[in-house]
């Protein structure tokens, strides 16, 4: 089981709660690096057709995560999001992070 986040579609890498934990990040080489999650219009609103739709919706310290099972469940929550009225897609959360 995975957790994919949950994230808004407008703003920065932290929006809504959402931070990459920093044991996750790798040392030094980001180039081959990311952390795919469901960027959605209204993170509220895809929590609760989530929960109406007995996934399980997670809360804690790193933002709101969905948990599924396989790879293949991705695509029928982003499919079940869209048709009921929450814009969603998968992204890549890690594009403005800055390895100095």
């Amino acid at each position: 089981m995975a957790k994919w986040p949950l994230i808004p579609r407008q703003g920065s890498q932290q929006v809504g709660g959402f931070a990459i934990p920093r044991e996750q990040l790798p040392l030094f080489y980001m180039n081959d690096y990311s952390c795919l999650g469901l960027r959605v219009d209204s993170c509220e609103a895809a929590r609760q057709v989530l929960a109406e739709s007995r996934y399980g919706v997670v809360q804690d310290d790193d933002g709101c995560h969905v948990a599924l099972e396989d790879a293949a469940e991705v695509q029928t929550v982003v499919a079940l999001l869209n048709d009921r009225g929450v814009a969603c897609d998968i992204a890549d959360l890690v594009d403005q992070v800055y390895q100095g």
